[in-house]
């Protein structure tokens, strides 16, 4: 199966993308962050086909104890609430272990809990591995969250590897955390160790969104 990004052109749809927004960081309050989300994402999410939280949803670990993790639950609960409500598709990438620390399952949980009350069932994934799925209209959509393979390299053979097994020659989108090496270029020179951006654009006919880096920069497609 080829990429359908060529038909999905045709196609209007709305996908939004955050990413590295480190809830629970020491340096900015929580409640800050909240009420920041909540006015300028939360209202626009009803505009949109797919939601996407591109890793790094938390900074890190935060204790049941600690006042925060009521305001972070409280905004998941927010975010999957417009998106059941005005059947928005939902996913979220694990981003750097160190910082997420596999606290998105809270965004499994809760959509359980919210999805039974509302009686209504959207399109919800957490993916937490590299994952290739067929997400309508968008096409073949790959997801790949930080520190995935043994390095870089390892990370691109394991995904030509999935893309021959689920019988797909060309991806449509891209959703990463990680790097590019002309997003660090003075590291990359150092030590190699980030994505290859020639590769994947050969790999993908759409846009890649990739978090992890917190300087905006745009090579071709990559965003």
């Amino acid at each position: 199966t080829s990429s359908s990004f060529l038909n999905t052109m045709s196609k209007k749809f709305k996908i939004g993308v955050t990413g590295d927004n480190h809830f629970h960081h020491n340096a900015v309050p929580t409640a800050r962050m909240v009420s920041n989300f909540n006015h300028y994402v939360i209202p626009y999410i009803k505009l949109l086909d797919m939601f996407v939280i591109n890793g790094d949803f938390f900074d890190k670990l935060v204790a049941h104890d600690s006042k925060d993790v009521h305001l972070i639950q409280l905004l998941i609960v927010a975010i999957i609430k417009e998106c059941i409500i005005h059947n928005v598709k939902l996913r979220v990438l694990k981003g750097t272990p160190s910082h997420d620390n596999d606290q998105c399952q809270h965004f499994v949980t809760l959509y359980e809990a919210l999805q039974t009350h509302y009686h209504k069932p959207i399109d919800f994934k957490y993916h937490d591995t590299l994952t290739i799925e067929y997400i309508e209209p968008f096409g073949y959509c790959m997801f790949m969250p930080d520190k995935f393979g043994t390095d870089p390299n390892d990370a691109y053979d394991r995904l030509i590897t999935l893309m021959d097994k689920v019988n797909v020659t060309k991806l449509d989108y891209a959703f990463m955390h990680g790097a590019f090496e002309f997003q660090l270029p003075y590291v990359h020179e150092k030590f190699p160790v980030h994505h290859n951006s020639d590769k994947y654009l050969d790999l993908v006919g759409g846009y890649i969104f990739i978090n992890h880096v917190h300087t905006r920069m745009i090579y071709d497609r990559i965003v």
